[in-house]
Formats: C-alpha cells, sequence, structure tokens
C-alpha cells in the first residue's frame, strides 16, 4: 500500500530484495464493516500491518514522543544524525506545514508518513519525498518548517519514525513460510499472528478469497445505498498480487517441477485481472453503472479460477504436504 513506498522504494535496491518480497504479501484481508460506516471498499495485504517486522535493514522504530522529550525544539538534530549515519528516516508530518503539500499548506492539517533522505547544512533544509497532491515526488523543506511540521502530529495516533539502514541484507525465498501463506490465502484462514493482534477487535475480518468474495457481494449494496462502491486501490491490489504471483511462480519453479500449462493458467490469471482493474479505471472515467455489473462478474470469475488453480499447485508432488 501507499503507506509502505517511502521502505519498499529503499528496500528495493538491494540484490536480494526479491526473494523478500515474493516469501511475503499473498495474505490479504478486509474489514467488514456495516454500509453506513465504511466509505470505502479496501482490501489490504495482511503484512500492512507489521511489513517493518520482517525487514533486517530496518534498525528501529522510535516514538514521536520520545523524540520530543530528547530534543525538545530542536527535533532537526537527529533527522541529521541519521542521514549522516547512512540512515533514511520516515516520519509522519503535518502537511499544513509542507508547501509541496499544496492541497494542505496552510489550509488543513493532516500527519502523513514522509521520507526524510538529505539535507543542506548551509540553507538549512531537508530533502524529502511523498505523495505531493497524488504524485510520488521530491522536494525541500526548511528546518523552521520540519520542526513545527513534526512538533503538530499529535503522538497518539501517529506515534513512531522509521530508521532504515543502507546496508546490504541477505533475504532468502522462505518456501515452508509461501506454502503455509498460500494454504491460507486459499482457505480463508486468519494468519496465527494475526489472529493474536486482532482478538479483541469488534469488527468481522475476511482473509484470502473470502475478502474478495466480501467485496463482490457488497458492491451493489454500495451502489443502491448511493456510496462510492468502488476503491480503486483494492482492484489494484489484487492485480498486483497476481502480478506477484507470477513471479513467485519462478521461485517455486526451482524447488518444485510446475508444469507449463499452470504457468500459463497463472499468467492468464493476472491478464484477467489487469482487465478488470481497467474497468474500474474506466467507470471512474464515465461513471456508467452496468460496468460494476462487469466488475463484479470479472472478479467472481478470478476468485473461482484461482481457488481451483491454487489447488492444482498446492497438489504438485504434495506440496501441500510441507506446509
Amino acid at each position: 500500500m501507499p503507506e509502505h513506498a517511502h521502505a519498499l522504494s529503499i528496500l528495493s535496491t538491494q540484490r536480494s530484495y526479491e526473494n523478500w518480497v515474493y516469501s511475503n504479501f499473498i495474505q490479504i484481508f478486509f474489514e467488514q464493516k456495516p454500509v453506513v460506516d465504511n466509505d470505502k471498499l479496501l482490501i489490504r495485504f495482511r503484512d500492512d500491518g507489521y511489513v517493518h517486522k520482517t525487514v533486517l535493514s530496518i534498525t528501529d522504530e522510535i516514538l514521536i514522543s520520545t523524540f520530543k522529550r530528547w530534543f525538545g525544539e530542536d527535533v532537526a538534530k537527529p533527522f541529521i544524525d541519521c542521514i549522516d549515519n547512512d540512515i533514511y528516516a520516515i516520519s509522519f508530518l503535518d502537511s499544513f506545514y509542507i508547501p509541496q503539500h499544496k492541497s494542505f499548506y496552510n489550509h488543513i492539517h493532516r500527519p502523513h508518513p514522509t521520507l526524510i533522505y538529505g539535507y543542506c547544512p548551509t540553507e538549512k533544509y531537508f530533502l524529502i519525498a511523498d505523495f505531493f497532491d497524488d504524485y510520488y515526488s521530491f522536494g525541500k523543506i526548511s528546518f523552521d518548517q520540519f520542526q513545527l511540521a513534526f512538533q503538530a502530529v499529535p503522538t497518539e495516533h501517529y506515534p513512531k519514525v522509521l530508521q532504515i539502514t543502507k546496508f546490504e541484507a541477505d533475504y532468502y525465498f522462505d518456501l515452508q513460510y509461501v506454502i503455509k501463506s498460500l494454504t491460507e490465502y486459499q482457505l480463508s484462514i486468519c494468519p496465527q499472528e494475526q489472529a493474536i493482534l486482532r482478538r479483541n477487535r469488534q469488527l468481522h475480518v475476511a482473509y484470502g478469497l473470502d475478502a474478495c468474495r466480501a467485496i463482490i457481494e457488497l458492491m451493489p449494496y454500495y451502489q443502491a445505498a448511493g456510496k462510492d462502491c468502488l476503491d480503486i486501490r483494492s482492484l489494484q491490489l489484487i492485480y498486483e498480487h497476481k502480478k506477484l504471483m507470477n513471479g513467485r511462480l519462478q521461485r517455486l519453479g526451482k524447488i518444485v517441477t510446475i508444469n507449463s500449462e499452470l504457468k500459463q493458467d497463472f499468467l492468464n490469471l493476472e491478464r484477467k485481472a489487469l482487465f478488470m482493474r481497467n474497468t474500474a479505471l474506466k467507470y471512474m472515467l464515465t461513471n456508467k453503472p452496468q460496468l460494476i455489473g462487469t466488475i463484479v462478474g470479472l472478479l467472481s470469475m478470478i476468485v473461482e479460477e484461482e481457488n481451483e488453480l491454487l489447488s492444482r499447485l498446492l497438489d504438485v508432488r504434495g506440496i501441500r504436504i510441507l506446509a
């Protein structure tokens, strides 16, 4: 998801990054809320809640409140120290004080994760990157503006600063974890580590293929209620999920034999997901209600076919037994 764009863009420069990606980002989930309470039908990767915990080159997560207590008004100093020691820093900053956020600058307070990757000591500014008005781009912010943007972040809701080193971590393709995750995805099982985190949550959470089924079921109700029944991020994620699966199959093919017909069927599934995503874009441009029916039909087909393909894949040479 976009909130991890900073960390993922840094990690993607590492040689074994793909092994880490293909070992993760399998399970998805959807929090099922009443139609009147939920504005978006948003599917997310299970890894969103703790993606950084699996990254070896993450050095620390430090509470923003701790930064404020340690450094008082001079919050620029620890970020300068990070950069001087080849450490990227990602922190929530209030867009109200950042000129590049034109829709929010001097208008609306909105904490947003921002990458701090450089600074100029003579002109006293930081180099930052973020989604400035929907586009990922780069900019500058003075030390004074940075201090205001940092101090304005409410620590009870946006608690942490993330530090990422540049050193090369050695990731490997975790076959056992991949098989476990694919099985949980197909059977719509809540992962054990996620069950612990969500034990006291009141919302029903759908996992795996059931997350997609929930979207299929709710879209018509959202449409009938006059609500925005389409969140393009969910359909983009579903497409990316199928795209990642084909990269994952290349890794699996080096360990177990996967026949060419099955590989081709997974490629065809990715193409259908892309067509569904493009249909959603068409709906956003034309607002033709009949396209929602087309999207629902395509997603239903994708779920049914993927379920069958995963059964064929996981039963290859008894691979499911390894889970």
